[in-house]
């Protein structure tokens, strides 16, 4: 989520070069456009998620031909490697509902994964997080992802950094097996967190 702190301590001033995280998946064949749709978050590291339920992300692929506030084309028009990502993040605090939208904006030059996070709400986009797509698997048809990890990091004004770990899936309760591996996977890649740090998402009473 946007305007998170990473429960973490930090200890450096600068992020690291987030591109390192990304698996060879990503490296060699991300298509953002298989993000699009609902997805559940399963587990993070973001204080301003304490005391939110329900978390979900709603994907939405667009070129970078097509203008933000247009939909986005159908897949046979698309661009499947340059375009950026708009998400619609959802979470109840209490009974309430809140969402705000998220927009990946592709890195230059471009490598596959690698994106700069902002957010539509007043001074967002002065907050900007240097963000990678860490690792995604495909569906059995090939056609969308089912699981994805999002890791995120910004250093303002070159003070303490401050980090992000999200961990989703398809379905709205994965299995501790599925949560495992994308853990395992992340730390494998580099990423740095304990057990402790991470937030299993409640989804008592979600709808």
């Amino acid at each position: 989520m946007f305007l998170a702190l990473s429960a973490a301590a930090a200890v450096a001033t600068t992020c690291p070069n987030m591109t390192a995280f990304r698996s060879r998946t990503i490296i060699d064949s991300f298509d953002p456009a298989k993000l699009n749709g609902l997805w559940y978050e399963q587990a993070y590291i973001d204080v301003a998620q304490i005391g939110a339920t329900c978390q979900t992300l709603n994907s939405t692929f667009v070129p970078h031909e097509h203008d933000w506030s247009l939909p986005s084309p159908s897949s046979s028009s698309r661009d499947t490697i340059n375009g950026n990502v708009v998400m619609a993040f959802k979470v109840n605090y209490g009974k309430i509902p809140f969402t705000i939208t998220e927009l990946y904006t592709q890195n230059q030059p471009p490598a596959n994964g690698s994106y700069t996070k902002t957010a539509e709400v007043p001074g967002g986009k002065l907050l900007k997080l240097d963000t990678v797509f860490v690792d995604a698997t495909l569906s059995a048809d090939g056609t969308t992802y089912d699981t994805v990890t999002i890791a995120s990091c910004i250093a303002p004004l070159d003070a303490a950094e401050v980090r992000e770990l999200i961990f989703a899936t398809r379905i709205p309760t994965a299995s501790n097996a599925t949560l495992a591996a994308m853990e395992a996977t992340a730390r494998g890649l580099g990423i740095e967190f304990s057990t402790s740090q991470l937030r299993l998402v409640t989804r008592n009473g979600c709808p």
